[in-house]
């Protein structure tokens, strides 16, 4: 993995479409309304790894994906305090 300096990242051109304000509201109220299903969102990366590179930022991940990058998490919440705080992590399947 190469490190670049977050200035010099440029978007690729041909990446996956922009979602409208509109649609990301409606699947901000289906999960309101339907909840979360941890197990499906894990299993749909699972089988989206087997042809794309994918990358999870979470602070947990099953034990079959493997953190490759801990930061600790930055919040002003509590006065800038992250004691007791857990790390936040990139996940990438085995």
């Amino acid at each position: 993995m190469k490190n670049t300096p977050i200035d010099q990242i440029k978007p690729y051109e041909r990446n996956a479409k922009l979602h409208p304000e509109k649609q990301i509201q409606q699947i901000a109220n289906s999960i309101k309304a339907f909840g979360f299903n941890h197990t499906e969102f894990w299993e749909y990366a699972r089988k989206l790894s087997q042809t794309h590179r994918v990358y999870i930022s979470e602070y947990t991940a099953p034990e079959d994906f493997k953190e490759i990058l801990s930061f600790p998490q930055n919040s002003t919440l509590q006065g800038g305090s992250n004691k007791g705080q857990p790390n936040e992590c990139l996940f990438q399947y085995r």
